[in-house]
């Protein structure tokens, strides 16, 4: 009987592929929303209407499932790496690690910090609101201190830079990890 198994030439793992793909779009849409959207719509004045709450929300809640489901897709990925005897142990602790680390910071991104923060601002709004009901002057004052950035969702925001710090450095250790592994089955 023939081995014809050793006749195939060997291709990269489809799987391997599809990690890759998932965490480069998780990556670049992460890039693309710190560092592109969310600048443009707080330069653009958004941050001072009173809708600006409710959008971030939504825009965030919708980008947070998103990501879980990448998480999901990195996860599976890492557990692949930790069975597969062809990596080394400190290769499979580095990419298991990152792929806890990216679903831990997506399940507190959907279920903590995006409802707080959401929550927060659509308080801060419905007080703006009442606030507009009474003229002169002390509706100006009243309206300029209360579109400010209380202290709470400053705090929020840096607890999200840090996150966010931490995600896009193990997306880009497990992407650098897969594109590795890419080029080493073609060569």
């Amino acid at each position: 009987m023939f081995n014809t198994y050793n006749n195939i030439p060997k291709k990269p793992q489809t799987w391997l592929i599809a990690l890759a793909g998932i965490i480069g779009f998780w990556l670049s849409a992460t890039v693309l929303l710190d560092f592109a959207i969310m600048p443009s719509m707080y330069f653009s004045g958004m941050m001072s209407t009173p809708s600006f709450g409710s959008a971030g929300y939504m825009l965030f809640s919708m980008f947070n499932r998103i990501e879980l489901v990448c998480a999901g897709v990195a996860l599976s990925g890492g557990l692949w790496f930790l069975v597969s005897p062809k990596y080394s142990n400190r290769q499979k602790i580095e990419v298991g690690f990152s792929a806890v680390m990216l679903l831990t910071i997506a399940l507190c991104y959907t279920f903590i910090l995006t409802p707080q923060m959401g929550g927060l601002s659509v308080e801060l709004h419905a007080i703006d609101g009442l606030g507009t009901l009474n003229a002169g002057l002390e509706d100006l004052q009243m309206h300029s201190t209360l579109s400010s950035v209380p202290a709470g969702m400053n705090q929020m925001h840096i607890v999200y830079w840090v996150l966010e710090a931490v995600k896009i450095t193990a997306l880009a250790s497990m992407l650098g990890f897969a594109y590795r592994q890419l080029v080493g089955a073609e060569g």
